[in-house]
């Protein structure tokens, strides 16, 4: 096995830009690899797609980002959020690890344990194949596949962590996907109440219902679900649903995700993590109980959960190089972390801090509040700051096309500023696949909760 300094110097070589520490702050968690001043920013800039910026897909996110944060002020406020009994109290990571393999330090990442068993009573894994829907130079969302009912019905769904339902269609006259024929399935049953869900690419109502599901062939018997009989916004989306990886308490069903009944049936370890690819269809993946360190190049770097209702991380600033936004409150921001949101969505008020300190950005409102333009030669780079450490952005990633026409010298910027309403409070920073691309990432249940990113595979692709 490298030792832990090679492993470092290697991911320099291979990076040149990845966490680094903020000017005033120091490393609290980790490694910092150096910025190379002419490595990543002028290679990746070179090779900046010239399509023209399309506003359709961002539009219909922003309007329904909107509803699916509709109840996000009271979700985040929530002191002691109600879980499965059996997601608290779990062992971390380290633990588990240390438990199952004794040549496998804590501090190295656990590089050649990515899919070793975790813990004494070898709980299992699976790695689930997921498919990027690539809409121009915009990634809208990752899918892949699940069984439900018996015999098992094969259907896909987005692989969503800003909500904790999981849905597919059955009886509905107005969705072109494949559904879920119920009267097929000798072990649906049906609770007798509504379901009604949103989220930030449209909403879903029908029945709640349980069924056995699995996903990567780890099973889960009586499964709560929605079968939906009417949805919007999802029609030109190629998954049949939708599954949430959130955490339960802000479930419409009240009833815990899949992942938390794996884990609390001991079938998998208590995290999982998502590799998100770049304009390319096949090769992301989504690990249950497990991390594969063949996706990423570099340092874990861990950080606490704010809150067990969406994915919530404390945030210090966005950062534009080296220089960093005025802080938003006396608390700080709350970054929730999106697998199922494409872009960053931020206050109107952080982006227009942000955006002041890239020479030449500007509003755009020829595309409608919170939009902004930067030149498209722009050599600074962008990130978020956690826990004293800049996360970097890929340019690739920050840039959704030019504006206007190929000609022009102005490219839109993927952070939004959103308007100010009360149901969003103006600290919440969410955090989509924008920053994502570059960041593996890993949900951890264990003790208090937390978050780990590591510099992904395809960082400075």
């Amino acid at each position: 096995m490298l030792s832990l300094e090679l492993q470092v110097m290697l991911s320099a070589f291979l990076l040149s830009a990845s966490a680094t520490p903020v000017p005033d702050a120091g490393v609290r968690h980790g490694f910092s690899i150096p910025i190379g001043r002419s490595s990543i920013r002028e290679e990746a800039i070179a090779n900046i797609s010239v399509e023209i910026f399309n506003p359709d897909p961002v539009e219909e996110e922003l309007r329904h980002i909107l509803v699916k944060y509709a109840n996000a002020s009271r979700f985040l406020n929530e002191a002691d959020p109600e879980l499965p009994e059996g997601i608290t109290n779990l062992p971390s990571i380290d633990d588990l690890i240390d438990a199952s393999t004794s040549n496998v330090s804590s501090s190295s990442l656990h590089a050649e344990a990515a899919f070793l068993p975790t813990a004494a009573a070898s709980p299992g894994y699976a790695s689930v194949p997921l498919t990027d829907f690539i809409s121009g130079n915009l990634d809208i969302l990752y899918y892949g596949a699940i069984n439900i009912g018996t015999p098992a019905q094969q259907l896909t769904v987005d692989i969503d962590t800003g909500s904790a339902d999981l849905w597919v269609p059955s009886g509905c006259t107005a969705c072109p996907q494949k559904q879920f024929n119920s009267r097929a399935s000798s072990t649906y049953r049906t609770a007798g109440k509504d379901f009604r869900a949103s989220y930030g690419s449209g909403s879903a109502s029908g029945t709640q219902a349980t069924d056995t599901v699995s996903m990567g062939g780890l099973t889960v018997p009586q499964q709560a679900f929605g079968a939906v009989t009417q949805s919007t916004g999802f029609n030109s989306y190629p998954s049949s649903g939708l599954m949430g990886f959130a955490f339960s308490s802000i479930a419409t069903t009240k009833q815990p995700t899949l992942v938390e009944n794996l884990i609390s049936s001991g079938k998998i370890s208590p995290y999982f993590s998502v590799y998100m690819t770049r304009k390319q269809v096949a090769g992301s993946t989504l690990c249950l109980g497990c991390i594969d360190t063949s996706k990423t190049i570099g340092a874990i770097n861990y950080f606490p959960v704010k809150t067990k209702t969406y994915w919530t991380l404390d945030m210090r600033a966005l950062a534009v190089d080296k220089t960093l936004t005025s802080g938003a409150s006396s608390t700080g921001l709350t970054a929730i972390i999106d697998t199922g949101t494409t872009l960053i969505y931020v206050s109107a008020a952080l982006a227009r801090d942000f955006f002041s300190k890239i020479p030449g950005a500007k509003p755009a409102p020829s595309y409608g509040n919170g939009y902004y333009t930067y030149p498209c030669a722009n050599t600074k780079q962008v990130g978020l700051v956690f826990g004293g450490l800049i996360f970097y952005i890929n340019p690739k990633d920050f840039n959704m096309g030019r504006a206007g026409s190929a000609t022009s010298p102005d490219c839109v910027a993927a952070i939004i500023g959103l308007p100010l309403i009360n149901s969003i409070p103006d600290t919440t920073v969410i955090v989509g696949a924008t920053f994502l691309k570059s960041w593996y990432s890993i949900y951890d249940y264990s003790s208090a909760g937390r978050i780990g990113f590591a510099p992904s595979l395809n960082f400075n692709k």
